[in-house]
């Protein structure tokens, strides 16, 4: 299942902006992911939450949004909006 390469490769990420900000718990993580990965958003929410259990991410809220090749979107601290190829993957919050 391609949600759960994507999360086995994403949550360490996650785990470390988390410890890097020195967050006890996290309530929120969002992100952009390209529709070219094969995955579909209510499946990698599910498995991000199934993840957190045990981390300090753990009860999280997680929000997807998959962007297809030529729709534009907006990347964190980007300020303009840019056009998808379809690959993007981005950690736009984590509070």
């Amino acid at each position: 299942m391609r949600e759960d390469r994507l999360v086995r490769d994403l949550l360490p990420q996650l785990e470390r902006i988390a410890e890097d900000r020195e967050l006890a718990s996290v309530s929120r993580v969002e992100m952009i992911v390209g529709v070219l990965h094969g995955a579909a958003a209510e499946r990698l929410v599910q498995a991000f939450e199934q993840a957190f259990e045990g981390t300090r991410l753990k009860g999280a809220k997680v929000a997807v949004t998959i962007v297809k090749p030529g729709q534009p979107y907006t990347a964190p601290r980007a300020g303009r909006p840019s056009v998808a190829s379809g690959w993007e993957i981005f950690i736009c919050r984590v509070e």
